[in-house]
């Protein structure tokens, strides 16, 4: 593997022997190295592979354009969240996270606070990515004596859950706050529709907003998956649990699309779970 850019002397663009890009790091990676020199591999620590030449762009762009304080921080934060999130992290969270983080701290700097709309949704729904976004802003202030405002632990959640349920490959938060609003809104109809308060710390409610992420997700990729073999079991479903069909129905109606025969049986489970411990 030969180099083809240096960054800094911790991140470098490297090629393959197919002439496939990747982006290494690794403490002192790119000291005193080289362009066309071969690759120290006993000092990388991560390499990241990007599907398309767009996101090798935006990464090699940002690379020449933040401090190695980012890069490192952010390198971090990635590698903890990637261990300790229960869902898969897209490597494309480096990437948004070192952009924000470059414009948090000049917004430290200027003591101006940026706040998170949506901060009380990411906390119900998203608990445990908030808590890594805690984690980020305990960090953060150990290496570098600035504390955050916890705003800023909801913004790194929201760059988590993008890289976690793949919105979007660009840096949008708009696309995580439209999904969330959703979920509000179908929790809302559930409530409304059996005349409860919803247990938010029960692990039935947990399971639902799981399930509700990724089936929004597959939504807006217009992602469709049917397995004819569940017919006879969603036919079950429905007769014996007819209202939690009808609020998913509803559910159908508020977002305008047509689900298929899994999506109606999963999510009609689901609600059953969830209504049945608060009856």
């Amino acid at each position: 593997m030969k180099i083809k850019k240096i960054f800094n002397n911790n991140s470098l663009l490297a090629v393959n022997d197919k002439q496939e890009e990747q982006v290494l790091f690794g403490k002192g990676i790119g000291f005193k190295a080289n362009v066309n020199d071969e690759v120290a591999m006993n000092k990388v620590e991560k390499v990241f592979i990007y599907k398309n030449k767009d996101e090798v762009d935006r990464l090699t762009n940002l690379l020449k354009n933040v401090s190695e304080e980012i890069v490192r921080l952010s390198f971090h934060i990635v590698e903890f969240c990637q261990k300790n999130s229960t869902s898969k992290v897209n490597d494309y969270l480096f990437v948004t996270l070192a952009d924000h983080l470059s414009f948090a701290f000049k917004a430290y700097d200027n003591n101006q606070i940026n706040p998170n709309l949506i901060m009380w949704e990411i906390k119900r729904y998203y608990p445990k990515e908030f808590q890594l976004g805690l984690h980020a802003l305990d960090y953060i202030e150990e290496e570098t004596g600035k504390r955050f405002n916890e705003f800023e632990a909801g913004n790194i959640a929201l760059h988590l859950i993008n890289a976690q349920i793949n919105l979007v490959s660009e840096n949008d938060k708009n696309n995580v706050i439209k999904v969330t609003k959703k979920i509000n809104d179908i929790m809302n109809i559930i409530k409304y529709s059996f005349n409860i308060d919803l247990d938010v710390n029960s692990f039935e409610y947990e399971r639902l907003v799981y399930h509700l992420k990724f089936f929004l997700t597959r939504i807006d990729n217009k992602i469709k998956k049917q397995n004819e073999a569940n017919v006879l079991l969603f036919k079950e479903i429905i007769l014996k649990f007819p209202k939690e069909f009808e609020c998913v129905c509803k559910i159908e109606k508020y977002l305008n699309e047509k689900m298929d025969i899994d999506e109606y049986l999963y999510l009609t489970i689901h609600i059953v779970r969830v209504v049945s411990i608060n009856k």
